[in-house]
C-alpha cells in the first residue's frame, strides 16, 4: 500500500528536486555539456463531436462514422459507444495516432 505524504514531506521533497536540478546544471557548465532537454510535451486532445472529427477528417459526416467500424473493438475498450456522439479525449488521440484525422490548432 503506498503512503501518503503530508504537506511538509511534499516540500522537502520539492526542495530537494530543485537542488539536483541546479547541482546538474552547474556540472553540465562545468563539464561544458548541454543540458539534457526534457522530453516534449504531448499534444493534449479536447473532446469533439463526430461531425466536427469529420470536418477535421475531411469527409463527410456519414463517410466518417463509416471508418470508425473498423476501430470499434478498440474504442469500446475505451468505454466508448457506438452511438456516442462526442468523443472523449483519449479516443480523439488514438484517431489521431491512426491517421483518421488531422487536427491543427
Amino acid at each position: 500500500m503506498r503512503e501518503s505524504l503530508n504537506r511538509e514531506q511534499l516540500f522537502d521533497l520539492a526542495h530537494q528536486v530543485l537542488n539536483l536540478q541546479k547541482q546538474l546544471t552547474a556540472i553540465c557548465q562545468f563539464l561544458e555539456l548541454p543540458m539534457p532537454e526534457e522530453k516534449p510535451k504531448e499534444k493534449e486532445f479536447p473532446s469533439m463531436s463526430k461531425a466536427e472529427l469529420a470536418k477535421a477528417a475531411g469527409v463527410t459526416s456519414r463517410a466518417f462514422r463509416r471508418s470508425l467500424r473498423k476501430h470499434h473493438a478498440e474504442l469500446e475498450k475505451m468505454g466508448i459507444r457506438r452511438s456516442a456522439k462526442i468523443l472523449p479525449p483519449q479516443a480523439v488521440k488514438y484517431l489521431y495516432d491512426k491517421g483518421e484525422i488531422d487536427i491543427n490548432y
